[in-house]
């Protein structure tokens, strides 16, 4: 019902809901109510109107109805109703009772409607009405009382239709609170109504009216604050009669309303605070991006934010702003607006990088000065004032990360300046270029290529008479690793000699990035050489698209023929090139120094460390596996924390990299992450990692082998799905900052809700059945939820649990870990879902146990937990086993009589036959010799091919006549027998509980011994079908199979259980059994290996549990259909036999099977099989 009036939450923590249709109970697990009526022969009875719940420290449950108090005991579902006296005598009230407390004396007070207090008496078991000091008669006669509170100190609090009142048990005073005017409305009897009231930790009073919104009353200093509409959501209207209040140990406010149903006010849902984005951009669809964030300790309401519309000084309290931007002509400007970095330098300086350029801003006269970061030299010009990223050492140098240029030191004190470039950016020495110069100024050229234009390919050859040392120089165009224009050298083989078309060993030609040049030095012998030049379709000589090179000339191929003493000059000048430290990718985007004296770097190729005492750069990439994606490679953003473990932000997930011992492990979206595109890392006090993503920012408890990620969205308060690369900051303060496209968030972790959740087990199911401790064979005696210890029988060992954590705060972000100990061998298991299934547990004994997080990842580590005994089952105690002796002893004792008898009448009857051949006259012997012989193989033919029949006819007679139906499944199967009897057999049989019990098998051996092993086999499988262990099954028909000394005979056999979409199956030496997965279009193979039943005592045979679907089909068969021979002695196989059932597999069984006989017959040419072929096809519908 939507009219609400009272919410009570008993000592197990289940939530009681008072309504207009009576008394519900919140089941959390279903998430659904329960309701139990007074008068359940009305539903619309004033007795089911429920105002008030109380639970006393008796744990007994008070009531206050429409129609009265009533206790209600739970477990019986009964209402008993108490009374009132009126002084006289003792008679029944029926009249409306609203305020119901029990006191920290254990006295419990009610309040009825124009009748005042009254206290309970447990000696009368009556309420009577309470004496006011001084006397004042008719003080209650006509206050309409809504709700008793009694706060710390012991004093009752009044909610009535006239107001808000005070009554102080000890010494009987009564006083009204007078939060407001009161004013008179004959047309509005609610006006001046107060209706609830509680006390919060600092022990402030809240009180909520129904119509006035909700007052804090401060009783040390009678101080009134109004909360009014603007305090609430918007959803939420003070005019909605609020009446009853409820702040959970978890910081939720509960309120009921007379026409609004229950409100629940969660403070903490948002608990991202969320500044617009500062613009004053107009007549643009495009916002301002923020790049970099930076908070002054000093004024904890002032941010600085480096965006692309200027810096941004932002005042978070008033939350205006001032810009500082470029002014065209003016140098004491920004060199740019795209304010890129921003660093604390001095206690008055700020360093700020642009993709133009670094400046200082001083912070007392927010004056700026502009520093030109160039690489300035003779042949070209290396600009490194794309600044990206940028670090402080210990000595006040800054590390800039600036794009393709490189790393770069700035000197902040002495403003002198250090270059690492990348491999985009490495230049030859000045010296070497020098030399090119000279050359090619004089008469050394032997053969050249220049000024090549677009779409190129040529050519020139030139001879050299004897063996000449050379300087090869060619420069092109190359971008992105891939060379588009470049020359090579062949010879008159059209052997390449040396090539610039590898981007990598290529150096920077000045102007444009993709101009490059090649220097190699080589000793050609004599003999005809080409030069070779391919150019593409762009930037050629004269017709640059970009900046051109410093020297246009060396646009080409050169030879320079060079003198023997020149050659060791030449190569040391290219050696030392070569040694040079440069960061070994095309971009640099992070720079972070650490206190080790090195500085690490994220590129768009990985990871990078440089070494400055020993000025060299190591590649940590080489420690991550090859084939890393692109994505992977490429690093917004880096973290190192007090273990020296680096967090790396990529496109493609979150690195967690420990440099002592090069270990590295990868999180993606699929371990938690709400997006594998990882922008920006901070860390908070509590050590967690808060990770801004492209799809929201998320929590990281820093644990890779059971990662937990708190993830957040907008309905968190953030300011959209998509935040910039390294765009955070963490504030002296421990405030975090992180920016996205729609402005920026700032937050405290330690606000977060720190409230542990209660953790329950709610529900106990027994092969998918609820169990209650009124349920049949119930091993429950009470409630689940107090319930520590259950025994179930071996029959019950199919069990789920259902649990919750009782944390009301975002309870959708609630997450779970669970375990059952003694079963479970990987610990904790981490799951969103609220329940665990655990089938076929052994006997033996167990401890489950669960714990769970509120939304913000705060754990109830102790958890709870129940212990589970599962009894052995009857055939495995001790009075079986004693059984069994006695049972089997019998029979190898009739066995053994039965087999002597049979001996000593053969022996009698050999000599019998004996005796009567030798009385025979040899004459006649002679005479018949030939005919007896004859007629003795006609005989034995006879006698073969009648034991053949027979054994066919017994094979035959072990088969069930009828096949089992089952609505969700269709079953069809086949049998062709062998020219000689093969000892194929398949059975079924339906247990009590509905499970499917199917087998396959083939006995060894041929003719009357095979056909005498089914018979063993269908009465050992009569007497253990209904066993639900498939592997102790398959022990004891070995066991007894041996038993019966068989001597090499044995039974080859597979046994599968079907119950709903379960399925379990073994096999002991029999072909594969075949699944197709309708979902997948796939035929999954599940080979059993094991040897024969009856060769070998507790062998260890696998057993496999699988789930089946709508649509997936089995297929179990004999090994005579894939030994079927062709007229090429071939046979059919089982890849063959695979490739037939998946090209049938979605067909009815029984199509299936006519289409495994018509292949078969069509491979051996309708040839009798030598041995038995059987299918067995199962669907689920």
């Amino acid at each position: 019902n939507n009219l609400v009036y009272s919410t009570m939450i008993d000592a197990q923590g289940t939530l009681w809901v008072g309504t207009n249709s009576g008394l519900c109970k919140y089941d959390r697990a279903n998430e659904t109510f329960k309701t139990f009526l007074i008068d359940s022969t009305n539903a619309n009875a004033t007795s089911n109107i429920i105002i008030n719940i109380l639970q006393d420290s008796k744990k007994r449950i008070w009531i206050a109805t429409a129609a009265g108090i009533y206790k209600f005991y739970e477990s019986l579902a009964k209402f008993e109703k108490t009374f009132i006296k009126d002084g006289k005598n003792k008679v029944p009230y029926t009249g409306t009772t609203v305020g119901l407390i029990e006191t920290s004396s254990g006295e419990i007070y009610s309040g009825y409607l124009f009748l005042g207090l009254t206290k309970y008496n447990e000696a009368t078991n009556l309420f009577e009405w309470i004496e006011v000091t001084p006397k004042r008669p008719n003080v209650f006669e006509k206050l309409i009382i809504f709700n008793l509170y009694e706060d710390k100190t012991g004093n009752i609090w009044i909610n009535s239709q006239n107001g808000f009142f005070n009554y102080d048990p000890r010494d009987k005073s009564f006083n009204e609170i007078k939060l407001y005017n009161k004013v008179s409305d004959p047309n509005n009897n609610w006006i001046n109504a107060t209706s609830s009231v509680f006390q919060d930790d600092k022990g402030f009073l809240w009180i909520s009216s129904t119509g006035n919104g909700i007052f804090r009353y401060n009783m040390k200093t009678n101080e009134i604050t109004h909360l009014g509409q603007t305090e609430f959501p918007s959803s939420v209207h003070i005019s909605d009669r609020f009446w009853k209040l409820y702040k959970d140990e978890f910081g939720i406010l509960w309120v009921t309303t007379l026409n609004n149903g229950l409100l629940k006010l969660d403070f903490q849902k948002e608990p991202f605070q969320l500044y617009a984005t500062p613009t004053d951009k107009v007549n643009t669809n495009m916002g301002v991006y923020i790049a970099s964030i930076y908070k002054n300790p000093s004024d904890n309401d002032l941010v600085w934010l480096g965006t692309d519309d200027g810096l941004v000084k932002y005042n978070l309290a008033t939350k205006t702003f001032n810009k500082f931007k470029h002014q065209e002509g003016n140098s004491k400007s920004l060199p740019s607006n795209f304010v890129r970095t921003i660093q604390r330098g001095s206690d008055q300086e700020l360093w700020l990088g642009t993709n133009k350029g670094l400046s200082m801003m001083n912070l007392v006269n927010s004056s700026i000065t502009n520093y030109d970061l160039s690489d300035k030299s003779e042949h070209c010009v290396i600009d490194y004032n794309n600044i990206s990223n940028q670090s402080m050492d210990d000595y006040g140098n800054l590390w800039i990360a600036a794009g393709n240029s490189g790393l770069l030191r700035f000197d902040t004190k002495n403003k002198t300046k250090q270059f690492i470039p990348t491999f985009a950016s490495r230049t030859y020495d000045l010296k070497l270029l020098s030399q090119i110069y000279t050359l090619s100024q004089g008469k050394s050229t032997i053969a050249k290529i220049d000024m090549v234009g677009d779409y190129q390919d040529l050519t020139k050859e030139f001879k050299l008479d004897k063996k000449t040392n050379v300087m090869i120089v060619s420069g092109g165009e190359g971008q992105n690793n891939i060379e588009f224009d470049y020359g090579w050298l062949v010879n008159d083989k059209s052997d390449t000699l040396w090539s610039q078309s590898k981007y990598n060993n290529t150096f920077y030609l000045g102007g444009d990035l993709k101009n490059r040049i090649t220097i190699g030095i080589l000793s050609l012998e004599k003999g005809k050489y080409n030069l070779r030049y391919k150019s593409d379709d762009s930037h050629s000589y004269g017709r640059w698209n970009a900046a051109a090179p410093i020297d246009s000339m060396l646009w080409g191929i050169h030879v320079f023929d060079i003198s023997n003493t020149d050659v060791s000059y030449y190569q040391n000048l290219l050696e030392a090139n070569q040694n040079k430290p440069f960061i070994n990718s095309q971009t640099v985007s992070k720079v972070d120094y650490q206190n080790d004296g090195s500085v690490l770097l994220g590129t768009s190729t990985g990871l990078f460390k440089y070494d400055i005492r020993k000025n060299t750069v190591e590649n940590l990439q080489k420690d991550f596996k090859t084939g890393f994606s692109s994505n992977l490679q490429q690093i917004n953003d880096l973290f190192v924390d007090k273990n020296n473990i680096v967090w790396i932000a990529t496109n493609g997930g979150l690195i967690k990299y420990d440099q002592r011992s090069h270990h590295y492990d990868i999180l993606y979206d699929k371990n938690g992450l709400p997006s594998n595109y990882v922008e920006a890392i901070e860390e908070d006090a509590y050590g967690n990692l808060w990770l801004s993503t492209l799809n929201g920012i998320s929590k990281f408890n820093k644990d890779t082998e059971h990662p937990i990620f708190i993830n957040y969205d907008v309905k968190d308060g953030l300011q959209g799905y998509t935040f910039n690369a390294r765009a955070s900051l963490k504030s002296e303060s421990g405030e975090l900052f992180f920016a996205g496209q729609n402005g920026f968030n700032t937050f405290h972790s330690s606000n977060i809700n720190r409230q542990v959740p209660k953790i329950n087990i709610t529900q106990l199911k027994i092969s998918n059945e609820i169990i209650y401790p009124s349920s049949q064979n119930s091993p429950l005696t009470k409630s689940i939820l107090e319930t520590k210890e259950i025994e179930i029988a071996y029959s019950q060992n199919n069990i789920s649990f259902e649990f919750s954590a009782i944390h009301f705060s975002r309870p959708e972000k609630n997450q779970y870990a669970y375990r059952l100990d003694g079963f479970d061998k990987g610990g904790w298991i981490y799951d969103n879902r609220k329940f665990a299934t655990y089938t076929n547990l052994p006997p033996g004994d167990y401890v489950f146990r669960v714990k769970g997080s509120n939304g913000d990842g705060v754990w109830n580590e102790a958890g709870t937990s129940i212990k589970i005994r599962v009894l052995s089952p009857w055939w495995r105690t001790i009075w079986a086993y004693l059984g069994y002796v006695f049972i089997f002893g019998g029979m190898i004792f009739g066995v053994d009589r039965i087999q002597r008898r049979r001996l000593i009448l053969k022996e009698r009857e050999r000599q019998r036959f004996h005796n009567a051949e030798l009385r025979a006259q040899k004459a006649e012997l002679q005479a018949k010799a030939s005919e007896a012989e004859r007629r003795a193989l006609e005989i034995e033919n006879d006698r073969k091919s009648k034991e053949l029949e027979s054994a066919r006819e017994l094979q035959l007679s072990m088969l069930p006549k009828q096949l089992p139906q089952f609505p969700h499944l269709d079953i069809a199967v086949y049998m062709k027998t062998a020219t000689e009897v093969g000892g194929d057999y398949y059975d079924f049989n339906v247990g009590i509980d509905g499970t499917l019990t199917v087998v396959l098998g083939d006995a060894t051996g041929h003719g009357m011994r095979a056909g005498t092993m089914v018979t063993s086999a269908k009465s050992l499988f009569n007497s253990y079908a209904a066993n639900p262990d498939i592997l102790f099954t398959f022990q004891e028909m070995t066991r007894c199979i041996k038993q019966m000394q068989f001597q090499s005979l044995a039974m080859c056999m597979t046994m599968l259980k079907i119950q709903n979409k379960r399925l379990m199956m073994s096999a002991a030496g029999m072909p594969p059994v075949y699944l197709y997965r309708n979902e997948s279009r796939m035929v999954e193979e599940h080979l059993m290996k094991g040897m024969p039943l009856g060769t070998m005592d507790n062998f260890p045979y696998e057993l496999k549990e699988l789930e089946l679907l709508k649509g997936d089909t089995l297929l179990l068969m004999s090994d005579g259909f894939p030994e079927l021979n062709n007229q090429h002695n071939e046979m059919f196989g089982y890849r063959r036999a695979r490739n037939s059932f998946e090209e049938v597999a979605e067909k009815e069984p029984e199509e299936i099977i006519s289409y495994l006989k018509e292949e078969g017959s069509r491979w051996s040419n309708d040839k009798d099989p030598d041995d038995d072929v059987t299918f067995v096809v199962i669907k689920v519908k």
